[in-house]
């Protein structure tokens, strides 16, 4: 088979639904339902591999007359989602397979639901590549309430009163929250179809041509729309309630996916329909602005008074989603790269903490900190990368996030923002301290009981993942050439101010 653009792009999107068929047909098969998931977590990994090179070689590539297209920016999410994929598939093989699960449902159930829980993963996973790679205005919408759904399966899937309270609150906020931008998008495409004599008017591409001749009143009502949409999608504060519940009370591999990779989708979407509008209107950008300054510090003081571990993470992620959005809307090249380097360095180190404590879940069924103590020397490798991820996190040298948030501090210092500045850096105080905190109580504090002294480390299956997450964390901080190709292509592609 010829490798066209179309074949490549559609294998991507489409190369986990055949794997999520299988495992539910096979799904009281007691040995292929894992492999059959890991390999369809793999499949997209290994094709965006190829994608990504067409893509810095030809700017982009498309298909079926550029209802798919994927320049720079959408091959960071492709490489992000496929990359956490294919991991969290690993970090689910022996995770979903002990005590909470079955103690929460029961071993024949959980035998049962396994199947059903990988092919929903697979599902999921499809759905967040097809979001980032339609150019479709319409479309997005429509892929974006797909991720929606199949995750809400997957956060209620313990099927108990938490997990269906969390699942219900999840569908209900963001169904809801994100019919806002279903609005902006028609008033959009009604207001731009005239003036687009050739090709489709619900394309990004045609939009964008003739955006200047669309009155500045719908321009700002669609603004607003699709910040209140997928805003909620990308759990920007206020729009965040739906998200620590669902963090918290969804399975481990789960919450790594929702974390470390769906709240960033939802700022991709916004992203894309926003840029269609700056720089010409200054007004977005700083309502944009606002948005992210008050979502950075709301997240990191909610963080500081949590004690389950997996809510901490969930309020941080709107803590570090603000972070993003802020190098969005300082709107500079500097603040867009600073914003892709954040994203890169958020899906990795908070990816890497839910493992973390997924591996102290696994090995103790407790995740409350004040439950937690001394487990740092009956799991020393979980404790070192726990706080690699937390340092990171805190921009803390020489890890990725250190340079991420570097660069969106001399971002704002270009543009004379001292405020701004001024306020990421009490943020950032703020987020080493919640997650120094945490790591010293949960690794270095009193035992709290005898339960502590079973501790031990998670299987291979588990700590990979974790090792690996570590390891790039450290690499993308001492190397950060790395990333400059792709990151600055994708920073030119920004609307300037």
């Amino acid at each position: 088979m010829v490798c066209t653009n179309a074949n490549l792009i559609l294998m991507l999107i489409l190369a986990p639904l055949p794997f999520s068929l299988a495992v539910l047909l096979l799904r009281r098969s007691e040995i292929l339902k894992e492999p059959l998931t890991i390999i369809g977590s793999f499949i997209p990994l290994a094709i965006s591999v190829p994608i990504l090179q067409r893509v810095m070689d030809e700017g982009y590539i498309s298909a079926f007359g550029n209802e798919l297209l994927i320049d720079h920016l959408s091959a960071i999410f492709l490489l992000g989602i496929s990359f956490v994929g294919f991991f969290a598939s690993i970090f689910a093989h022996r995770y979903m397979r002990q005590h909470p699960l079955i103690a929460r449902v029961g071993v024949e159930i959980a035998e049962r639901r396994l199947g059903i829980f990988y092919s929903l993963f697979l599902f999921f996973l499809s759905t967040m590549l097809w979001s980032v790679s339609t150019n479709n205005i319409i479309i997005l919408w429509v892929a974006i309430e797909a991720t929606t759904i199949a995750s809400a399966l997957l956060v209620s899937f313990y099927w108990d009163r938490r997990a269906l309270e969390a699942g219900y609150k999840y569908l209900l906020l963001l169904t809801v929250g994100v019919t806002f931008s279903l609005f902006g998008a028609v008033i959009i495409y009604a207001a731009s179809a005239p003036y687009i004599a050739h090709g489709s008017p619900l394309l990004f591409t045609n939009i964008k041509e003739v955006i200047s001749k669309i009155p500045a009143s719908i321009i700002l009502l669609s603004a607003v729309l699709f910040t209140v949409g997928f805003g909620t999608k990308a759990g920007l504060a206020p729009f965040h309630p739906w998200l620590p519940d669902a963090h918290a009370e969804a399975p481990t591999p789960i919450s790594v996916l929702l974390s470390g990779i769906m709240v960033e989708v939802g700022l991709y979407a916004l992203l894309r329909t926003l840029g269609l509008f700056l720089p010409a209107y200054p007004a977005v950008a700083s309502t944009l602005l606002v948005l992210a300054v008050f979502s950075m510090l709301l997240g990191a003081l909610l963080a500081m008074v949590q004690s389950d571990l997996k809510r901490l993470l969930a309020y941080s992620s709107v803590s570090q989603i603000g972070y993003i959005a802020m190098g969005l809307g300082v709107g500079t090249y500097l603040g867009y790269y600073g914003a892709f380097y954040q994203l890169i360095s958020h899906i990795l180190a908070k990816s890497l903490l839910f493992m973390c404590v997924g591996a102290i879940i696994y090995s103790l069924a407790l995740r409350n900190i004040e439950e937690l103590g001394g487990v740092g020397k009956h799991m020393p490798i979980t404790m070192a990368c726990f706080f690699i991820g937390a340092f990171s996190l805190s921009g803390i040298p020489p890890l990725a996030g250190f340079l991420s948030k570097l660069t969106l501090i001399i971002a704002t210092a270009q543009v004379h923002l001292w405020w701004l500045l001024i306020l990421t850096l009490l943020t950032s105080l703020l987020t080493l301290f919640y997650a120094v905190r945490a790591a010293y109580t949960v690794f270095w504090g009193e035992e709290k009981s005898e339960v502590i002294k079973e501790a031990k480390e998670a299987p291979m299956s588990i700590l990979f993942p974790i090792l690996v997450f570590s390891i790039l964390t450290f690499v993308l901080g001492v190397y950060p050439q790395i990333l400059y190709p792709l990151l600055n292509s994708a920073s030119l592609l920004a609307p300037f101010k």
